[in-house]
C-alpha cells in the first residue's frame, strides 16, 4: 500500500498498471478505519494490484481532485 499526496502519483500509477485500487480514508471514521485495516490485510495476501490511499483530512485537495475526476464523492466507503 502506498499513501499518496499528489495527483501525479495517481496518474503515474494508472499509466504503469492495468488496475489500481484507490482508497479514500477518513482518519476520524471508525468504519473507514476498519475498512482500511481489512484493505491492509488484503494487500499483504494479494499484492498483484497496486493499492493507493489518501487520508481525506490530510489531503483535501487531492480528495477533491479524485471526486471531480472520477465523479466519486467521499460520502461512504467506496473503491473503484
Amino acid at each position: 500500500m502506498q499513501q499518496i499526496h499528489e495527483e501525479q502519483q495517481i496518474v503515474d500509477a494508472l499509466e504503469s498498471n492495468d488496475r489500481v485500487l484507490l482508497f479514500k480514508n477518513s482518519t476520524t471514521c471508525p468504519i473507514s478505519s476498519a475498512a482500511f485495516e481489512e484493505l491492509r490485510a488484503f494487500d499483504q495476501e494479494n499484492s498483484t494490484v497496486p493499492i493507493l490511499y489518501l487520508n481525506v483530512q490530510e489531503s483535501r485537495e487531492l480528495s477533491n481532485y479524485v471526486a471531480k475526476e472520477w465523479r466519486v464523492k467521499h460520502e461512504s466507503l467506496k473503491h473503484f
